[in-house]
């Protein structure tokens, strides 16, 4: 024996079933293994019953397809549902779950409905979501390229803001540049929110065609004084 539990089902191996189907496995009946869905694909979690069922703090997964709630966190009649709608952006974190109920659970079957037609293939509506799932993740990804290649480009100055404190932006001499610079609020390219940068004063501009002007990353179009700084200011109190 490789010393694990059997499990002995009342339907075959890739089952389809309905959604009243599904409902009966949603852990009241002890006799009955606790099965969940998520994007149609149906998976036995009876060893996670202390999370799953009926006591459980995920025991409305079960039962039933509720992905949505995956993302939005309502665990609710009116949360726990399939309709994904709207949630494009969490469409990678969605397949996340997926692939942890795959590594984690057993498989057992799909859900005719949403995701999966009678026949147990993948409808248009979950075609859509791999496909926007991809889109998405792509974006994320360069977007994430973007964010590191700003950050070694505009290494962030120190800061310190709250209720309590004055707001203190300030840059000094560290071992990854070789200037002191002066703190710039640097707003990234093809975002809304800006960030505290050190920048350089003289040289060549980081990004750009040099004009020979000998002013550093000033001139950047990316880059704001702050309230209440001068321009050469190595801090800076931008509250006043």
């Amino acid at each position: 024996s490789d010393g694990q539990v059997k499990i002995y089902y009342s339907f075959g191996p890739d089952h389809l079933f309905t959604k009243d189907e599904l409902k009966q496995y949603d852990g009241s009946d002890e006799s009955k293994p606790v099965l969940l869905a998520i994007l149609g694909e149906v998976f036995d979690v009876t060893r996670g019953k202390h999370h799953y069922g009926k006591s459980g703090a995920y025991g409305g997964f079960s039962g039933r397809d509720g992905t949505r709630a995956y993302v939005t966190g309502e665990f609710n009649d009116a949360g726990l549902v399939d309709n994904i709608t709207g949630l494009e952006e969490s469409y990678s974190s969605l397949k996340s779950w997926v692939d942890f109920y795959k590594k984690d659970y057993i498989y057992v079957g799909r859900v005719v409905g949403r995701f999966f037609d009678k026949n147990g293939n993948a409808t248009a509506y979950l075609k859509e979501f791999y496909r926007l799932e991809k889109v998405f993740a792509e974006r994320k990804e360069r977007r994430e390229q973007e964010d590191a290649k700003y950050h070694k480009l505009y290494v962030m100055c120190n800061s310190e803001y709250g209720t309590d404190v004055r707001s203190h932006v300030w840059c000094v001499k560290e071992s990854s540049r070789d200037f002191v610079g002066v703190p710039r609020q640097f707003t990234q390219p093809g975002r809304d929110t800006s960030r505290c940068a050190c920048i350089r004063t003289t040289g060549p501009p980081t990004e750009g065609a040099d004009t020979g002007a000998n002013r550093g990353d000033l001139d950047s179009p990316y880059m704001k004084l702050f309230d209440n700084c001068a321009p050469d200011a190595t801090e800076c109190f931008p509250d006043g």
